[in-house]
């Protein structure tokens, strides 16, 4: 069998041997002559085109991905708390929350008891449940639907732009005149192959491979048991939320590295090798131009005239001619240049909102410097932000405000192109203006939110202060009573002194009087000694036993106020761990829920083979015992045919036996 090449060839020199034979017509010589009379251009070139990709953004989803999988496998969660208004008989547990509801809100009590315990008709009830939608997590659910896009559009682009090529291009352009008639002949031919490059498609090869292996991997996490847990989560907005988990956290450090990445690299890279030669022609190829183009105008001209009768049939279509544009390069042979191919939108992201930031603060920096207040340095800063914006609106719609002495100078002759120019520059500055006025109102709503919350806080303040002066009040009143007690200690300390001072000097007369009356001053004093005696001992155990009974009372109520500190805190510790315990049965209900889950979905796994190979093999068994019946029949039937060919032959034997015996 001929190669494609011979065949090709054999073909050209037989086509070449028909033209020659019309060498000699007088219209072939006729042609040649009108056609090297007129314009012509022969052009003609080679070139190859190789990519390469780039293979950086690989490389970096490749290191972060271990991280992002680490926290898929282990999301983070809090507990969230649902309060309700509940039926006193349907609530399981009460807190302190449920109490200090109950005293605030008197209309759900039912009775108050003689004994003062109270009975509600309704309490409120709190029930905790495990929450996974934090913002750490909706972080990290928007990051992978980001990264599965990113990784599937540029394994498409990949795929669309994998192939090298070597395209070769024929162009012929003629202009001349054959007896009256004006002749424009084009013919313009191109060949395009893949290049051969075995180096390149081999690196191109596990380039693409590594691709659809990370677009599986990304597709596994985009199909994980997380992103099932946060389906219906609200995606977070750029700029991202820098939380202590973020900052201090590994991998979730990396996965905000990944998000500042993938902002930024909104291209697919790639280098291009041209090569590219102009091909030139000999005699013998000018030659065949020249037959190839009297073949094209004897088959166009022949034909046209055998069917000039049904073309007169048809009717001519009326149209304004319009001039053409003059093009002074090929579309087809200009080299695109290794620019990259955009795939992302650059709107606000990550990056370009840092880079933002960091150019916003250093214009802040100098503005405050310059401005004698805060105030005053901020709003220069943000104003000239807003004229960096809307210099933006005005340069690229010319939205120009100003008196433009030129533009006075040249006369628009046609005002209807002249108000459709003002209209649509209406309209534009129409849609600025709303665009403004949607951020004005945001401005409004956040300045009022913050109202809110200051008006709150302040409320919440006012009603601390109120319980510390109450406190404070309570606090007075003890040292006021405390002093007051001191005070009349000194008093009676003062009395004592007093006695004591008169008692010496009622001495000191007795002592003046000894010398009249010894007896009788001796036997007065022992008397009187024996009076003090008494009423400073009564006055001592009185005094005493004030004192201790004061004691007794503040022992008995610290000992009291302990007493309920202690059970306070028993309380709190047994709902603490009650809580606690409630928690990990529940944790560990939603593990064992998951591990037989899995379970299950493992048994079904394997039951699913188990019946894929069953059917398998007794498909592959009927399959053998189809070829054994097979083979029995057609060894069955040799055997019959080998007893048949035995058996004439023994009847062939018998006859030539049965011959020669009665030849005999």
């Amino acid at each position: 069998m001929k190669k494609p090449q011979d065949q090709l060839d054999l073909i050209y020199q037989n086509y070449i041997d028909l033209l020659t034979q019309v060498e000699n017509d007088p219209f072939t010589t006729q042609f040649y002559k009108a056609l090297k009379s007129g314009s012509n251009t022969v052009y003609q070139k080679n070139m190859s085109e190789s990519k390469a990709f780039d293979e950086t953004w690989i490389k970096t989803i490749e290191s972060y991905f271990p991280s992002l999988d680490k926290i898929t496998k282990n999301p983070k969660s809090s507990l969230k708390y649902d309060e309700e208004i509940v039926a006193i008989e349907r609530a399981k547990k009460v807190n302190s929350q449920s109490i200090r509801h109950l005293a605030s809100h008197t209309h759900m009590i039912k009775e108050v008891r003689r004994d003062g315990s109270v009975m509600p008709k309704k309490i409120m009830v709190q029930e905790s449940d495990i929450d996974y939608g934090i913002y750490e997590n909706r972080f990290i659910m928007t990051l992978i639907e980001r990264l599965f896009h990113f990784v599937r559009s540029r394994l498409d682009t990949i795929k669309e732009n994998f192939d090298s090529y070597e395209k070769k291009h024929f162009n012929y352009q003629s202009a001349f005149k054959l007896n009256q008639t004006n002749v424009d002949l084009s013919i313009d031919v191109t060949l395009k192959d893949e290049l051969d490059n075995p180096e390149l498609n081999e690196y191109n090869k596990k380039l693409l491979k590594r691709v659809e292996h990370l677009d599986k991997l990304v597709a596994s996490l985009k199909g994980s048991q997380f992103m099932q847990l946060m389906e219906g989560q609200k995606k977070v907005i750029p700029p991202i939320i820098k939380t202590q988990i973020i900052l201090k956290n590994v991998d979730f450090r990396n996965a905000y590295m990944l998000w500042l990445f993938l902002d930024r690299y909104n291209l697919v890279a790639y280098d291009v090798t041209v090569k590219e030669k102009d091909l030139t022609f000999d005699k013998a190829y000018l030659k065949d131009v020249e037959r190839l183009a009297m073949t094209s105008f004897i088959t166009i001209t022949a034909n046209q005239n055998k069917r000039k009768e049904l073309y007169d049939e048809i009717e001519l279509k009326a149209y304004r001619k319009k001039h053409f544009n003059v093009s002074t390069k090929h579309i087809d042979d200009v080299i695109e240049e290794p620019s990259g191919i955009e795939l992302e939108d650059t709107n606000l992201n990550q990056y370009f909102l840092e880079q933002n930031k960091k150019l916003f603060k250093k214009d802040l920096d100098e503005q405050l410097e310059k401005s004698s207040t805060y105030e005053v340095g901020l709003k220069r800063a943000i104003r000239d932000l807003i004229n960096i914006t809307n210099g933006v609106y005005e340069s690229h719609f010319q939205l120009d405000t100003e008196t433009d002495v030129f533009r006075q100078l040249v006369k628009n002759d046609d005002p209807e192109v002249l108000l459709k120019e003002l209209k649509e520059k209406q309209r534009i500055a129409r849609i600025i203006r709303e665009t403004k006025e949607v951020d004005y109102n945001n401005a409004i709503r956040l300045e009022r939110s913050l109202l809110k919350e200051i008006e709150k806080n302040d409320q919440r303040l006012i009603s601390s202060l109120s319980k510390r002066q109450e406190k404070s009040i309570t606090e007075q009143k003890e040292l006021e009573r405390l002093k007051n007690e001191r005070q009349m200690a000194k008093e009676n300390d003062k009395l004592l002194a007093e006695s004591l001072k008169y008692t010496s000097k009622m001495k000191e007369e007795l002592q003046k009087e000894r010398q009249q009356t010894e007896e009788l001053l001796k036997k007065s004093v022992e008397e009187r000694n024996h009076l003090e005696n008494v009423k400073l001992l009564a006055e001592k155990e009185k005094l005493d036993k004030s004192y201790e009974e004061k004691l007794a009372k503040i022992t008995s109520k610290f000992e009291l106020e302990k007493k309920q500190q202690s059970q306070e805190v028993e309380k709190q510790i047994k709902a603490f761990k009650k809580e606690q315990a409630d928690k990990l049965k529940e944790e560990k209900k939603r593990i064992k829920a998951y591990y037989m889950a899995e379970l299950k979905q493992i048994k079904e796994e394997k039951r699913q083979k188990e019946a894929h190979i069953k059917v398998k093999l007794r498909a592959q068994h009927e399959n053998n015992q189809v070829k054994l019946e097979s083979k029995f029949e057609k060894l069955k039937e040799r055997t019959l045919h080998k007893l048949e060919a035995e058996k004439t032959a023994y009847e062939n034997v018998l006859k030539l036996k049965n011959q020669k015996e009665k030849e005999k």
